[in-house]
């Protein structure tokens, strides 16, 4: 091999070598570069959940020192508050309606009064099922349109500084009233969440009426079903009962395990053709439910022009086993 050959082949070799570093340069540098990406976003996943949970204690710990915790009723025998409005006689004929309605700390009552006057769902209502009420609130309604009422709250809101809790309302005697301590308590300040319970006749029939208010979704599922299920394990075995009111469950697997709770206990939700009953600015959602046993349901709906809350009214109309619609 002559020289001049040999520095031919030494000079294609290196430009071979040199191709193949430069095809597999981009490569290794994607590689690299996906691998420096991966990094970051782990570090940065986990600075944001350490932030979270820093930001969460702390806002625990300012609420203790500034004492804004919710003080919670946790006596079983109260405070409880009630009032006779209804007219002594009541129809015994028709369809039952039952409301539920969270009324967002009960300070628009005046405007959900004429609400109630104006929308035939709400103006017919046998049984109504409040939330988020303070006495003063609850007694307002029940006077201006006629129930007799019992009221529990459940706490003292840390922010507003007024008792907050839920509401049974009906054109019948009530009885045998009461509250039941939901478990577990808000993860955001500790407030205590409850069900109202009452015995009334309506319709001609006795029932027994919860207004029940779950804590939102903060809360781990499996916490706000042993809230159901405090409810449910105190309800009577065998007669009517009608549970309602802000499950904080929206329709999905969730709400469709929930039912399936229900149904072990011979209760189905009666108001399935509710539309959206919650929105906060783009958010909205079917929230409010009413189930019952021993009663079929025929229509329900939700009052969407409704505006004194963040939530909107639910209405059933259900046919009284044995009975017959007018």
């Amino acid at each position: 091999m002559t020289p001049e050959t040999e520095h031919r082949a030494l000079g294609s070799m290196h430009s071979t070598r040199e191709d193949n570093l430069q095809s597999k340069r981009p490569d290794t540098l994607k590689a690299q570069a996906f691998e420096r990406m991966r990094y970051h976003f782990q570090t940065a996943t986990w600075v944001a959940v350490s932030l979270l949970t820093s930001l969460s204690m702390a806002t625990t710990i300012a609420s203790r020192l500034s004492g804004g915790l919710s003080l919670n009723y946790t006596e079983l025998q109260g405070p409880v508050f009630r009032g006779g409005f209804a007219p002594q006689t009541q129809s015994t004929n028709g369809l039952l309606t039952a409301v539920t309605f969270n009324l967002r700390y009960g300070t628009q009552a005046e405007e959900a009064i004429e609400e109630f006057r104006r929308h035939k769902g709400l103006r017919a209502a046998d049984v109504v099922l409040l939330q988020e009420m303070s006495e003063e609130s609850t007694a307002t309604m029940a006077k201006a349109l006629g129930y007799n009422y019992v009221y529990y709250p459940a706490c003292v809101h840390p922010r507003l500084d007024r008792n907050i809790g839920n509401a049974v309302l009906s054109r019948g005697e009530i009885h045998n009233t009461g509250k039941i301590i939901l478990p577990h308590l808000s993860p955001h300040n500790e407030q205590l969440r409850i069900a109202a319970h009452a015995t009334t006749v309506a319709k001609g029939i006795s029932l027994t009426a919860y207004s029940i208010h779950l804590e939102t979704q903060l809360l781990p599922d499996d916490h706000r079903f042993d809230q159901v299920a405090a409810v449910l394990g105190s309800a009577p075995k065998d007669s009517p009962v009608i549970v309602g009111g802000d499950f904080n469950t929206p329709p999905g697997k969730e709400l469709a395990r929930m039912e399936a709770l229900f149904s072990r206990f011979d209760m189905s939700r009666v108001s399935t053709s509710a539309a959206e009953t919650w929105r906060l600015g783009p958010l909205e959602g079917v929230l409010d439910h009413i189930f019952a046993r021993g009663m079929s349901v025929v229509r329900s709906g939700t009052v969407e022009d409704s505006h004194c809350s963040d939530h909107k009214p639910v209405w059933v109309e259900m046919l009284v086993e044995g009975g017959e619609s007018s």
